[in-house]
């Protein structure tokens, strides 16, 4: 009964269809392209969200990549900047350093003279010293001394003296002055008799000058030597003779 029935159907919706007027029939038809023309419109925009969405990711991640890339870039330029820059620094620090000490002064003892030891007669002598640098050196203190070390005693620059500390005496390229030394700083009388005994004792002549350069920065020198025992002629010590 239901085949027969939908038999029936389908024959009276034919029958219908044939029955119908044709602009009817045309609107149908215009009614299902229009329904499948908005679905088709649906699928290519689907269709095209997804592809866009699949080139947006690509363009974000092609963005990131050159962001990264470019970041990078960039650190290492900077890093290649800063390394250079401390090349020029560290060069400029040493050609300043060289310069400084081409251009300072250098001031030492040349040796001694009017060296006059006799028993029973004041004992003095004079320390030359000279700034053989290349520019003037301002002197700040000096202090120098003589003593006599017995055979069994190792010299060491043991000064009782106080400093002396010259308050105009600077030494132009080139000059050299005499330091007199008498009184205080010099040999006793009995010192010079121990000298003339032709034992083993020595005396030796000692001291240190402290002074400034044109680039306001201190230096020192030290210098001893040995007095022979004719008491007469001088000699360098093996040690105490520094500059810095």
């Amino acid at each position: 009964m239901r085949a027969m029935g939908s038999s029936a159907d389908k024959m009276n919706l034919r029958q219908r269809w044939k029955q119908t007027a044709l602009h009817n029939k045309l609107l149908v038809g215009i009614g299902a392209f229009a329904v499948f023309s908005t679905l088709l419109n649906i699928f290519v925009l689907v269709v095209q969200s997804r592809i866009s969405g699949a080139q947006t990711d690509r363009l974000i991640a092609a963005g990131d990549a050159t962001v990264r890339n470019l970041t990078q870039a960039n650190r290492q330029q900077l890093k290649a900047a800063e390394d250079a820059l401390k090349i020029a620094a560290d060069n400029l620090a040493a050609q300043s350093e060289r310069l400084r000490l081409e251009r300072r002064a250098w001031v030492g003892v040349t040796g001694l003279r009017e060296l006059r030891l006799e028993p029973d007669k004041p004992s003095s002598f004079t320390a030359e010293v000279r700034n053989s640098g290349a520019t003037p050196a301002r002197i700040t203190s000096v202090r120098i001394q003589a003593r006599v070390v017995a055979p069994s005693d190792k010299f060491v620059a043991h000064y009782v003296a106080p400093v002396e500390t010259p308050s105009t005496l600077v030494l132009q390229p080139g000059m050299t002055v005499g330091l007199p030394q008498k009184g205080r700083q010099n040999l006793t009388q009995a010192d010079v008799r121990l000298l003339g005994e032709e034992t083993a004792a020595r005396a030796y002549v000692f001291g240190e000058i402290l002074y400034r350069d044109v680039f306001d920065r201190p230096h020192f020198t030290r210098f001893c030597m040995r007095i022979e025992a004719d008491l007469k002629t001088s000699k360098w010590c093996d040690t105490y003779n520094e500059a810095d």
